[in-house]
C-alpha cells in the first residue's frame, strides 16, 4: 500500500499536506516530554513514590530554588516521601520553553493544610526520553498582604 503523497493525478493531491519527518519527530519528542511531565505530576498526586525514578535520568537532578535545595533523584523522592500530610496535585499550566524543556504551574492542596502552586522548569536528557533537571520554585496561596489590601488595588482570584 502506498503512504506518500497522492499523486499529481490524484483528485486528492491539492488537498494532502505530507509533514516533513524532522517535524513529526519534533512533535513526538514534545509529546514524549509532555507525557514525562504529566506522568510525574501523576505519580505525586497519587503519592506513588516507587514510581518517581522512572521519569528521570540516573544522574538526575531536582532544585527547590525557594529553599536552596538540590536533590539527586533518591533525595526528591525521599523528601516527597516523607513530606507530612495528603495532597492533590492538579497541572494548570504545561508548555514548552525555548530551548527544549518544559514549564508546568501546578495547585497543590494539602487535606486540611495550606496550598501551594508551583512553577517547575524542566530539562530533558538529549533523546527526550528522561527528565535531567527540575527547577521549582514553589509559593503558598494566602490573602495578600494587609498593606495591599489597605490599598484597594486588587481582588481576590478565588
Amino acid at each position: 500500500m502506498y503512504a506518500g503523497p497522492a499523486a499529481p493525478s490524484s483528485p486528492y493531491h491539492d488537498r494532502i499536506k505530507v509533514i516533513p519527518s524532522t517535524k513529526v519527530r519534533k512533535i513526538m519528542q514534545r509529546q514524549a516530554k509532555e507525557n514525562l511531565v504529566r506522568g510525574l505530576w501523576q505519580a505525586l498526586d497519587r503519592q506513588d513514590w516507587q514510581a518517581l525514578p522512572a521519569y528521570f535520568s540516573p544522574d538526575g537532578e531536582i532544585y527547590w530554588q525557594d529553599s536552596n535545595e538540590r536533590f539527586d533523584v533518591l533525595g526528591f523522592q525521599r523528601a516527597n516521601s516523607e513530606y507530612p500530610g495528603d495532597w492533590r496535585i492538579e497541572v494548570l499550566r504545561l508548555s514548552e520553553t525555548e530551548g527544549e524543556g518544559m514549564v508546568s504551574v501546578v495547585r497543590v492542596k494539602a487535606k486540611g493544610g495550606p496550598r501551594f502552586h508551583a512553577c517547575s522548569f524542566f530539562s530533558f536528557d538529549a533523546a527526550a526520553e528522561k527528565i535531567c533537571r527540575i527547577d521549582e520554585y514553589w509559593g503558598e496561596m494566602g490573602p495578600a498582604p494587609q498593606w495591599r489590601q489597605n490599598l484597594g488595588l486588587s481582588r481576590p482570584i478565588d
